[in-house]
Parts: C-alpha cells; structure tokens; sequence
C-alpha cells in the first residue's frame, strides 16, 4: 500500500486546480492523481470570468490560460454590448500538459492515467481491484452522468462546440459570449465564438432547453450557417466538444468538499461555469496543505456558496417553468442591460442583496422578474 497527503480520483478541472493549488502551497506535499482516461481533462474549454478567480489563484492559475482578453461581447435582437471585464479560457490539452509538467516535479507525486478507481473510501483508495493507496484526504471529483429522469426539477444547457480553422479572419479580437440573434429553438438558442487567433476560432452552439435530447448534426449545421452569414467558410475542423449539462431547481444536496466538481455540486447552477466553485475549493484545500482542511474554513466557504446556488437554482425554475421557450431570449437581454459589476459577479457565485433584487425584479418593487419581457431598461 502506498501512502499520500491526498488522493486525487478524476483528472478533470476540479483536481487539476487542486494539485496546482497544493503543490504551489506545499511543494512536498505527497499528491496521487488518478484518471481512468489517458489524458487529463478530457475534451473540453474552461472559461472564467474576471471575478471568478480570486487575484491571489493567479500566482498557480496563470499558465493554464491560452488566452485572455479584457472584455467581450454579447448580442441580442435589441442590444449589442461589450462589456470591459476580463475573460479568459482553459483548453483540456494545456490542462493536461501544466499538471503533469507539476506533478512530476516532485517524486513523491504520482499520475496514474488509464486506471479505474474501483473502491473508494475516506482514507483510501483501490484501483483496478488490485492496487491500494492510502492518504489523510481523498477528495472524488470523478463527474457525473447526467440523470435524464429529473425532468421536474431541472433544465439542460445542450452545447456542440468546434474548434475550426477559417477561410478568412474572424472580425472581432474579443470573445462573444452569447450571439442571440440566431434562430430561437429548442429553447433558449445562442452562439458561442472564442478567438484563439484571427483564423482559428471555437464556435459553440448553446441550448437551454426543457430536455436533454440533442441532435449534433443539427447543430454543426447550425454552427456552418452562423459562419456562412458572416462570410465565413469551414476550411478545417480541428476538433469538437459536446455536452448535456444539468441546470437544476430542485432541492440540493449538501456541497462537501470530499464530493467535489460537479459530482458533488460545485458548480454555477444557472450558467453551467465550475470555474467560480471549483477554484475557491482548491484554494481552501490549499491553506492547510498537507493537512486536510480545516472543518471551519470548509463550512463558511459552503455556506456562501450555498446562498448563491439557491438564487441560481431560483432563477432556473422560473426560466423553465415559467417563462416560455420562445420568450427568454428577452429575460437574458434584460440581464445584459444590469451593470457589468452585478453582472460579473453573478458569474462568479458572488452577488451581494441588491445585485440578488436588480436581477430578480425590473425596477424595485415593480414587475418581477417573470413579467419584464416587454421591457427596454437601461439601467
């Protein structure tokens, strides 16, 4: 049996930010990484927005970012908007690369990809029915596979999104966080555009919707006629990503930081972003490396995070059970007139009261939120 500090099962974002946490705290902390895939992060980008990493994350963050731009834009039928906050992204692959590149700078660390945790207890953990390694903390961060029979309490965020070279430059130099002004179906439809250079671009497109069936050809159409009104042509896929992620209202578990990513919870409920929770977890891991942490410091941090996820998931049952499909694209153009600082930190799990009221009501105590469509607010 082989001892660590901790034991990390699962290589996604969650784990790869607690092992750049821990080692940056604690170099000689003892780190067991486990992923049953051979790669870390799968296939996936990670965004963030300007307040969901904390300034001092940045010192053990910033060679995971291939990009950041200082702000980005958002269109509507009604408003277009750039917005100055800092946005930047995390591809799987540069993931993959910064944490081996951290992990084998200790010895006492070890990457075991392509191995399966098939037993898992507090303190211990078995991998393939045969080897066993012990640790003070093992923290489980495997994922989780989206539960389609919770219909009556949760919506879906349904993306495809391709990493494609151009025929000619892309016309903007800043990120497009939502273009709604594609056709709205299936729910709330929009595009997704990051520019990684002038000609190589990924193009998401994004579905809130009442299900999680989705059509990946539809979509990669979808995405080709978006590029085509532009002028634009496909000369060559580099890649591409799909998901069905869970946007829920239904009650929530209790977030433990032992079940952490979006196994256990840590995630924005109403955006889908784990960059916000999944950061300030790995940064709380770290104050007390190679200790486990401390149990205070673990219940105030949930608790915070607790606060803002019951406002999210608030948000998300009115947008699912109470306002038409055909309608919230006007609910999301209303919340892009809302100051970029409520709208930032909104993104990053960290609204104060009166951000919580500007978003939920119109002009206080007016019309609530379910009823603003009609409106044009520039407030």
């Amino acid at each position: 049996m082989k001892d660590f500090d901790y034991i990390l099962v699962g290589g996604g974002l969650q784990n790869g930010l607690i092992t750049l946490a821990v080692l940056h705290a604690c170099p000689q902390a003892r780190i067991a990484l486990v992923e049953q895939n051979n790669r870390l992060g799968g296939n996936q980008t990670w965004s963030a927005h300007a307040l969901d990493v904390p300034c001092g994350a940045y010192a053990w963050m910033e060679p995971l970012f291939e990009r950041r731009w200082k702000c980005y834009e958002v269109v509507f039928p009604g408003l277009r908007r750039l917005i100055h906050r800092a946005y930047g992204t995390i591809p799987a692959d540069r993931l993959d690369r910064v944490v081996r590149e951290e992990l084998s700078k200790n010895r006492a660390c070890r990457l075991y990809t392509g191995r399966t945790a098939t037993r898992l207890t507090s303190h211990e953990v078995e991998l393939d029915h045969k080897e066993r390694l012990h640790a003070q903390t093992v923290i489980d961060a495997r994922g989780l596979e989206l539960r389609v029979n919770l219909h009556e309490t949760s919506g879906y965020q349904k993306f495809l999104g391709l990493e494609v070279l151009l025929d000619k430059p892309w016309d903007t130099n800043h990120p497009i966080v939502m273009d709604a002004t594609v056709e709205q179906i299936d729910g709330y439809r929009f595009m997704y555009v990051l520019p990684f250079s002038d000609r190589r671009v990924l193009v998401e497109d994004t579905c809130f919707s009442n299900h999680p069936e989705y059509d990946d050809s539809k979509a990669r159409v979808h995405i080709e006629k978006y590029l085509y009104n532009r002028g634009i042509k496909i000369l060559k896929t580099v890649r591409q990503e799909t998901g069905v992620l869970s946007m829920p209202w239904g009650k929530s578990t209790c977030l433990n930081f032992l079940t952490a990513g979006w196994r256990g919870g840590w995630f924005h409920p109403a955006t889908g972003y784990s960059m916000p929770a999944a950061v300030r977890l790995a940064g709380m891991v770290a104050e007390d490396a190679p200790k486990r942490p401390d149990r205070h410091k673990v219940g105030r941090l949930i608790k915070k995070l607790s606060i803002q996820m019951r406002f999210a998931r608030r948000l998300n049952q009115m947008l699912f059970r109470w306002i038409r499909p055909e309608r919230r694209v006007e609910i999301f153009e209303r919340f892009y007139r809302l100051p970029s600082d409520t709208i930032t930190r909104f993104y990053a799990m960290d609204t104060n009261f009166m951000d919580r009221i500007r978003i939920m009501v119109d002009r206080p105590p007016f019309a609530p939120w379910f009823r603003i469509p009609g409106r044009r607010d520039t407030a």
